[in-house]
């Protein structure tokens, strides 16, 4: 009887081990990774940010829908400003709308696409960073009303985002919407206007992917950032002094010292 238990037990054992029968080996040996395809259905919320004033907007939307009248359904009007001091991002007269300025500006599925859209800024010297938040993948569904709604989620791994760029319209600047696989930002000033116009685009092609910043560079141009802002905050004090001591040689492990000095 003991000899019995022990052949049923390496049985039971080897048939298990094997992936054969109806185990969880066999779920995961016919599991089969799915690949993403490129949205059809999809938007992206742009986000400006004045650095100068502490302001921050992020209601902007562009994107495409299959529906033969997505621009005509779902693109919103805009709202005028409600105070002296604002910022905003809108799409200004888009093609196939009433003249006006929009929050969104939604279009039909195609291969290649363009929107443009504006920052408006109440300071024309304010200083802006601007980004972008998404890609939101849309599926569509009916809800109880007979309406046409969307479920979304964000994807940063769809192939889609290859294929994008956002062009500064005044100076013909093309910035990739990715930079070594997180969101690319583009810093501008106002530079004495109060409206700036970008132009975002979905190329038929894939955009070619910059060369990948190195570790160095990246230390650079945080420390740049780092000695603009402090030098823009000493222009504005009057009791103290900033004092910046330089390094003569850039040591990733020895940043720049600040020093606050009283007059």
């Amino acid at each position: 009887m003991k000899h019995i238990i022990i052949l049923i037990l390496s049985l039971w054992i080897w048939t298990g081990c094997s992936g054969e029968g109806t185990g969880t080996n066999d779920v995961a040996l016919n599991k089969v990774a799915a690949v993403e395809v490129a949205a059809q259905e999809w938007n992206i919320r742009i986000i400006a940010e004045d650095t100068t004033n502490n302001m921050k907007t992020a209601g902007a939307q562009l994107g495409q829908l299959s529906i033969e009248n997505a621009q005509s359904e779902h693109s919103l009007k805009g709202l005028a400003p409600f105070t002296a001091s604002f910022l905003d991002v809108v799409f200004k007269n888009p093609t196939g709308l009433a003249v006006g300025e929009y929050k969104s500006d939604f279009h039909t599925t195609t291969s290649s696409d363009g929107w443009e859209f504006t920052v408006k800024s109440s300071d024309s010297s304010a200083d802006m960073i601007l980004s972008w938040r998404g890609l939101y993948v849309l599926s569509p569904y009916i809800d109880e009303q007979g309406r046409e709604r969307y479920h979304e989620y964000r994807s940063m791994t769809n192939p889609l985002l290859s294929y994008m760029t956002l062009i500064d319209v005044s100076t013909n600047t093309e910035i990739p919407t990715l930079l070594n696989g997180t969101v690319n930002e583009y810093v501008f000033n106002m530079d004495g206007a109060t409206e700036r116009t970008f132009r975002w685009v979905l190329h038929s092609n894939v955009v070619p992917a910059p060369a990948p910043l190195n570790s160095t560079m990246k230390y650079s141009k945080q420390m740049k950032s780092l000695e603009i802002k402090a030098l823009r905050k000493d222009a504005k004090s009057t009791p103290t002094k900033l004092k910046i001591k330089r390094v003569k040689a850039l040591d990733m492990t020895k940043p720049p010292i600040f020093k606050v000095l009283a007059r």
